[in-house]
């Protein structure tokens, strides 16, 4: 089953998957190693909803949407704000990283598959052209696999840039003090 996160204001958070809703408190949990999540934040599944309230062990799951009081803040706290982007944009680093990865594996597979269509066809040209095919088909696979690759870097460099960007950014934060920025920094690099 699919559980939605929203803010108060109903902006979408993100969304996780539980097997039933016996298991919401522990996908909740893996859920909140990913995404920061804050009071009167609230849940949706299966037709039900269930709001984050601050209790006296940190946030708890309470059944019912519940609307934050006028009294309390309707922006939250600039470092709340920014544990958010952070950890949104670790994430897109992150992805940048896994993407690198996805972009060698294809380049090395084009080329495996180059090179033996590369075997496989000069079996069927005539006997002086077979070698030239087979050149023909391991330079292509070797231009393949170097595209690939440069491309795979480039987007590692651009992915381990961004992080080293928001480590930096953390660092001189005007809105957060020595011990906020450790506690920002150990929270958002978890799991990174």
């Amino acid at each position: 089953m699919k559980v939605f996160v929203f803010q108060p204001s109903n902006a979408p958070v993100g969304s996780f998957e539980v097997e039933s809703l016996d298991a919401l408190d522990a996908g909740l949990e893996k859920f909140r190693r990913i995404e920061c999540l804050e009071a009167y934040d609230f849940l949706e599944c299966a037709g039900r909803r269930w709001t984050l309230m601050a209790g006296p062990s940190g946030l708890e799951l309470v059944e019912g949407k519940v609307d934050r009081p006028e009294s309390a803040a309707l922006d939250p706290s600039p470092a709340a704000r920014l544990l958010r982007r952070y950890r949104r944009a670790y994430r897109v680093g992150a992805s940048a990283l896994g993407f690198s990865k996805v972009l060698a594996g294809i380049g090395w597979g084009l080329g495996v598959v180059t090179a033996l269509a590369g075997c496989l066809g000069s079996s069927q040209v005539a006997q002086g052209e077979a070698v030239l095919f087979l050149l023909y088909a391991f330079i292509a696979a070797a231009v393949q696999v170097v595209v690939f690759m440069f491309f795979s870097v480039l987007v590692s460099v651009l992915g381990e840039i961004l992080r080293a960007s928001l480590d930096t950014a953390i660092h001189t934060s005007l809105f957060l003090d020595e011990q906020q920025k450790s506690e920002v920094v150990d929270e958002v690099t978890k799991g990174f």
